[in-house]
């Protein structure tokens, strides 16, 4: 696990027999959020702080050390930087970043207790928590401009003009120098104001906004004002308005932040993260924003840019999970949407890695469906991988193949994956593309032939069952004459649809169930699809291996 896997077993551990963690104390005391469910092993009677292992009486320490060859030149940059590294100045600066100097320096002087303030509350929204989540939230396609509600629409217009007043009196020259030093080839800053509302709460984001520039890079804030206002009262909500009375929701926050901050923001960009001047220690007073499903930090506080992460892991702690249809208290012409909750895999799953693949399984401590469920997906996850996944099965198909390798590995992100859709279906997916190497040469193919992408494969479930989903799973009784079937071909992908090709043989109602989409431009892609006012598209393998698409309108989706 990681340092933080470590300390989070032991914090949150049942209290059992035989329980100890091994960690980096700089880490565990400067940087660990939970930090009060710790206790420290004392050695030879001596508890571990800067103080004791500054002075040698704590005696267990670990060592850093600069290796580089012995004919590096004396003038040269690898000398001179570990000379200073070694000199008091160096020694001193080790110091302040929680590290032990190697040698004792006259006028040493320990790290001062921060002036930050960790964010300590308890929750205020007067509501209590319901013994299971809702699978499903609404949603606004298109934000209103006016609500029912009296002096709502005042209060949103107060605050966006007071914000926009306000980042327009940012030191202009400052704000370049900053965006110029962090996106050199970047665009910025822009303002912008932004709405988003869920189950009756309207988050507001006013905020001058810039970018690296380069492909899949997220865009940052230089500076930001947000407010969120329940739409069925008025009120301009705080961070602890928004979760349910009883949770101790701060360890959750800050823990639900460390995940995300470590999680890349781009797979596309080689599994590129956000940069951080030092890990998440926990929420700090002054130092961030929020809305009803994010956290946006100020630059150059724990990360270099003004990040924005998502805690939308945390709903089923928070008010914002409660389903609330709006009606009423937005303009009768704009629709409201229904759309499914997305568990992910490290909501609902446990990984563990194999021959290089990270594969994540339903822990049934985690996962809302049954165990008999998690059992039988389990068994399905392990059977394709020991079919097809294993050095001894990929080094199989390279011999089919015709193929000389001396390595062959799965890529370029080796994840198996699982995704519960509201309580209604899972998917598990993974990484179908496999890589072999030679000296010279590298050759890539398909593992797990049958799949419309051929990067990925993907299997469906009932998550009632645990039997693979059926077509019929999804439709209500007489789907079958009102669909539209299609050969899933390059033709399709097209936006002309004289273009696609008919499929006229009877459909296999046991079909395997290859993908679940929306049709083109629905207003969400993972929508409770009776909402749609477009047909679904569902994408099957008939049992001659053709790939079929079956367009069925919203009236017939269950």
């Amino acid at each position: 696990a990681s340092m933080s896997g470590i300390l989070d077993v032991i914090a949150h551990y049942d209290n059992g027999i035989d329980a100890i963690g091994y960690s980096v104390y700089a880490y565990s005391d400067g940087m660990y959020e939970d930090i009060s469910e710790i206790k420290y092993i004392k050695v030879n009677g001596v508890e571990p702080s800067l103080t004791t292992l500054a002075d040698g009486s704590y005696p267990l320490l670990g060592y850093n050390y600069a290796v580089f060859s012995a004919d590096e030149p004396e003038d040269s940059n690898v000398r001179a930087l570990v000379k200073w590294m070694q000199s008091d100045e160096g020694q001193q600066v080790i110091t302040d970043a929680g590290y032990i100097p190697y040698r004792q320096v006259e006028g040493l002087t320990l790290p001062e207790p921060t002036s930050r303030k960790l964010y300590t509350a308890k929750a205020t929204s007067g509501i209590a928590q319901p013994e299971k989540a809702a699978d499903y939230y609404y949603l606004c396609n298109t934000l209103p401009d006016i609500f029912t509600t009296e002096g709502l629409d005042a209060a949103v217009q107060t605050f966006i003009t007071e914000a926009e007043a306000e980042l327009l009196q940012l030191d202009e020259t400052e704000m370049q120098t900053f965006i110029k030093s962090r996106a050199p080839y970047g665009y910025g800053p822009r303002f912008v104001t932004q709405k988003a509302l869920k189950n009756g709460y309207l988050s507001v984001i006013v905020g001058l906004r810039y970018n690296f520039g380069a492909q899949d890079s997220p865009d940052y804030y230089y500076d930001v004002r947000t407010a969120v206002f329940d739409i069925y009262t008025g009120e301009q909500l705080e961070l602890s308005d928004l979760f349910f009375d009883g949770v101790d929701f701060v360890p959750l926050l800050n823990r639900c932040i460390a995940n995300e901050a470590a999680k890349p923001y781009s797979l596309m960009g080689a599994g590129l993260t956000h940069d951080m001047l030092h890990d998440f220690t926990g929420l700090y007073e002054g130092e961030y924003a929020f809305t009803a499903d994010s956290i946006i930090f100020k630059p150059n506080t724990c990360f270099a840019d003004g990040v924005e992460l998502s805690i939308s892991d945390l709903s089923e702690y928070m008010v914002t999970s409660i389903p609330r249809d709006m009606i009423g208290y937005v303009d009768a012409d704009i629709p409201i949407y229904k759309t499914l909750r997305l568990y992910h895999s490290g909501m609902i799953g446990s990984a563990e890695e194999k021959n290089g693949i990270t594969i994540w399984y339903l822990n049934s401590k985690k996962a809302p469906v049954s165990d008999e469920v998690c059992v039988k997906i389990n068994a399905f996850i392990d059977n394709i991988y020991e079919t097809h996944f294993t050095d001894e099965k990929l080094m199989a198909v390279l011999t089919h193949k015709g193929i000389t390798a001396q390595s062959v590995g799965i890529g370029p992100f080796p994840d198996f994956d699982v995704t519960l859709y509201g309580d209604r279906y899972i998917e598990f997916s993974g990484a179908n593309l496999a890589f072999a190497k030679d000296s010279s040469v590298q050759s890539e193919f398909t593992v797990i032939e049958g799949h419309t992408n051929p990067f990925y494969f993907h299997y469906f479930f009932n998550a009632a069952s645990g039997e693979a989903l059926k077509i019929d799973d999804l439709f209500a009784d007489g789907w079958e004459d009102s669909a539209s079937y299609y050969i899933l071909d390059e033709n399709f992908n097209t936006w002309d649809s004289s273009t696609w090709t008919e499929y006229t043989a009877e459909i296999d109602l046991s079909s395997r169930i290859l993908s679940i989409s929306d049709y083109y431009s629905a207003p969400y892609r993972h929508g409770d699809l009776s909402d749609l006012d477009v047909p679904v598209a569902v994408s099957l393998t008939t049992e001659n291996g053709v790939n079929v698409a079956v367009l069925v309108p919203r009236e017939y989706i269950k």
